[in-house]
C-alpha cells in the first residue's frame, strides 16, 4: 500500500482522499502530542531530580543519626567548670527534617508526571485509532468535511454537555450490545444450519478420481492432525471425517433432526429477525454517530475557551476529524453489490 507522510509523521494512503480541514486537525493534534510529550519528558526529569534528592538526604540523615547513636557526634558544654558532653541531635534532626521535606516534593512530582502521562497517552491513543482507521481504509474512499449546523441545546457547562453526551453513547453502547446478542429467529438459525450442513456434505463426498481411471480406491475426505517431527509441526491425516460422511450420505435426514432440534430450542416469541436487527444497528449507530459529531464541537469550544477536556479514543474517527464518506472505497463497494 503506497502512502504519503505528513509534515507530522502521520501516514496517509495515497489512494484516500482526506479534506484539508480534516489533515488540519491531525497535524493539531500532533502538535498537542509533541507539546505533551516535551511536558511529560520535563515531568520525568523533575521526578528523577527529585528521587536522587531524596536519597541522598535520606543517606545523609542515617549517616547523622549513626553518628549520634554512637558518640561520635556531641556538643560539649562548661557547666560551673565541668565539660557536659551529650548527643547533638540537632544536626541529625534538620536532616530528617529535610527527608521529609524532600518526601512531600518527590510526591508531587509523581503527581505531576502521572497526570502528565494521562494527558499524553489520552491524544497519543486517539492519533493512533485515527492512524489505524485510515490505513484500513478501501482504496479510493474519499472524504469531505462535515460541518454541524446546529448542536442539542443541553443546558449547563460545556464539561456538563460533554457528560452528558457521553451518558448517552454509552447508553446506546448497551442497547447495542443487547440487540447484537438478541435470540435470532428459527428461521434465520435454520437457514445457517442448512448452509453448513450442505458444506460438510460436500467436503464429505468421496474422490472416485483412483477409481475411474486406474486400479485405487475411494479415497474419503480425513481429519487432519498436527504432530511434532524433529521439534517441527507436519499436519497428517487423521480418521475419516464421519461427520462430513454423514452429511453425504444423508442429508435431508440429519437437516430434519437439526431442525427439529432447533425448533425444541429456540423461542420466536423472543427473537429478532435478522431485517429488523441490522435496521436497528443501524439507527442506534447513526444516532451514536450524531452524539458524537455534537461531543467533538463542544470539545473544539471547550478548547477555544482553554478549558481541555479529553477525548475519547473509540470515538468514531469521522467524528474527531469531522468528515463524512462521499465515496466508499472499492471493497465496500464489492461488499454493497454482494
Amino acid at each position: 500500500m503506497r502512502t504519503f507522510i505528513t509534515d507530522d509523521g502521520f501516514r496517509i494512503p495515497t489512494n484516500v482522499v482526506l479534506p484539508p480541514e480534516a489533515l488540519e486537525k491531525i497535524g493539531r493534534l500532533q502538535m498537542l502530542k509533541a507539546d505533551r510529550q516535551a511536558l511529560l519528558s520535563a515531568a520525568s526529569e523533575r521526578r528523577r531530580e527529585a528521587a536522587a534528592a531524596h536519597t541522598r538526604q535520606t543517606h545523609e540523615a542515617r549517616r547523622l543519626r549513626r553518628e549520634v547513636e554512637d558518640g561520635r557526634l556531641v556538643r560539649r558544654e562548661q557547666v560551673r567548670n565541668l565539660e557536659m558532653v551529650t548527643p547533638d541531635r540537632g544536626l541529625a534532626e534538620l536532616a530528617e527534617n529535610g527527608v521529609n521535606r524532600l518526601s512531600d516534593q518527590m510526591m508531587k512530582a509523581e503527581h505531576v508526571y502521572a497526570e502528565r502521562q494521562a494527558r499524553f497517552t489520552e491524544v497519543a491513543k486517539v492519533i493512533a485509532a485515527l492512524q489505524g482507521w485510515v490505513e484500513q481504509l478501501p482504496a479510493g474512499t474519499t472524504m469531505k468535511s462535515h460541518v454541524l449546523l446546529k448542536v442539542g441545546s443541553a443546558r449547563g457547562s460545556i464539561p456538563e454537555q460533554v457528560a452528558s453526551i457521553r451518558d448517552e453513547v454509552a447508553g446506546l453502547a448497551e442497547e447495542r450490545e443487547r440487540v447484537s446478542s438478541a435470540p435470532k429467529h428459527s428461521s434465520e438459525v435454520k437457514a445457517m444450519a442448512r448452509r453448513q450442513l450442505l458444506a460438510l456434505a460436500e467436503r464429505g463426498r468421496p474422490d472416485l478420481t483412483a477409481l475411474l481411471h486406474g486400479n485405487g480406491q475411494l479415497s474419503f475426505t480425513r481429519q487432519t492432525e498436527t504432530r511434532w517431527l524433529n521439534e517441527r509441526p507436519v499436519t497428517v491425516d487423521g480418521d475419516i471425517d464421519v461427520s462430513a460422511l454423514m452429511a453425504w450420505l444423508d442429508h435431508d435426514l440429519l437437516a430434519a433432526r437439526l431442525e427439529a432440534e432447533i425448533d425444541a430450542q429456540t423461542n420466536d416469541e423472543f427473537a429478532l429477525a435478522a431485517a429488523d436487527r441490522t435496521a436497528r444497528l443501524a439507527e442506534i449507530d447513526a444516532d451514536i454517530l450524531s452524539l458524537e459529531r455534537q461531543e467533538e464541537v463542544m470539545i473544539e469550544a471547550a478548547e477555544k475557551s482553554g478549558q481541555d477536556i479529553p477525548r475519547r479514543p473509540e470515538a468514531s474517527p469521522l467524528a474527531i476529524l469531522s468528515v463524512s464518506i462521499v465515496q466508499h472505497g472499492a471493497l465496500d463497494q464489492q461488499k454493497a453489490a454482494a
